[in-house]
């Protein structure tokens, strides 16, 4: 049997994401974002949350560059509710772009039904913002649903 050991950080960061179980513990607990730091590399693992320039350019300057940066998508269809929970596509590559991130990827999208919008704009969306952005595709990962990929000096 092989052993492996694996000297992995995870630290806590904010996010932006109405909480809240009962009638009186509004916004009372916190949703959070993970800088996840390892021998093959510096991650952005940003959760469910709406968009801050504050915080993830705060992110992006005390931790970035990052190599990767996993942003949700989808599931911002509830906007005409007042529910800000998720970013769209558009603000997820801010998000990107704010933590300095080399590649971007699209999370969050596709599989369950949580909000209004068609199933797969989310991904449209992100890949025509990513042209108006400059953004090369080469730096976007757009996954198959069940895709899964392996980083570079894991096993």
């Amino acid at each position: 049997m092989k052993h492996c050991e694996f000297d992995i950080t995870f630290t806590a960061f904010p996010s932006v994401h109405y909480s809240g179980r009962s009638l009186s513990d509004k916004n009372k607990t916190l949703w959070c974002s993970w800088v996840i730091k390892s021998a093959s590399g510096l991650y952005y693992f940003v959760g469910d949350t709406a968009y801050s320039p504050h915080i993830f350019k705060q992110i992006g300057k005390q931790f970035g560059p990052f190599d990767l940066a996993m942003v949700t998508i989808g599931t911002y269809g509830n906007r005409k509710y007042d529910v800000n929970n998720h970013t769209t596509p558009e603000e997820a590559l801010h998000i990107g772009l704010d933590t300095k991130a080399k590649n971007i990827l699209g999370m969050h999208w596709g599989t369950i039904e949580m909000s209004e919008e068609p199933p797969f704009e989310p991904l449209k969306r992100f890949k025509q913002e990513a042209d108006h952005l400059n953004i090369s595709q080469n730096s976007l990962w757009i996954m198959k649903i069940g895709e899964s990929r392996s980083l570079p000096g894991l096993y």
